[in-house]
């Protein structure tokens, strides 16, 4: 992958099938969306710190989220402990910095922001949104449930600026 990539498109999604370090820093700096599923990148875009399992990390064997703000749109509308996979999956997470939006936190674990975003503008980690940005929990969208699409529908609307469908 390279930059040049996203010129001209409207959003850039990083999946937790891409191999990190092929994609490395290469979207951080973009005037485009970018949605990331992938935890080992969310140092790398300035989404959060440096430190593994402190600043960003996993968690085995999740099913389930808690939404901690409701009336942001990436909520979709949810709120409490929501039911996101139908079988125990590797969650991802995030403690973004003071300018991020959270929506929603691993279930016992308040610290660990599985939905987070960043406006265009806001202060990350060592800089400014170039554009939206946005963490989010899971991306292996093949045990996802209702919920989840809802809520994956959301941060693509949000990243975009669209209303939710």
């Amino acid at each position: 992958t390279a930059a040049s990539e996203a010129t001209g498109k409207n959003r850039v999604i990083i999946s937790d099938s891409v191999t990190s370090t092929s994609v490395n820093t290469k979207f951080r700096d973009v005037a485009v969306p970018v949605v990331n599923w992938e935890p080992s990148l969310l140092d790398d875009m300035q989404m959060t710190g440096t430190t593994w399992m402190t600043d960003y990390g996993d968690l085995s064997s999740q099913t389930q989220i808690v939404i901690t703000n409701s009336t942001h749109p990436l909520a979709a509308g949810l709120s409490g402990t929501v039911a996101t996979t139908n079988s125990g999956q590797i969650y991802f997470w995030g403690a973004p910095g003071s300018s991020a939006v959270k929506v929603a936190a691993l279930v016992g674990y308040p610290s660990r922001t599985s939905i987070f975003a960043y406006d265009t503008g806001a202060a990350m980690v060592g800089m400014t949104a170039p554009a939206r940005r946005v963490g989010f929990f899971n991306g292996y969208a093949t045990a996802f449930t209702a919920d989840s699409w809802a809520l994956f529908d959301a941060a693509i609307a949000w990243s975009l600026s669209c209303p939710v469908p």
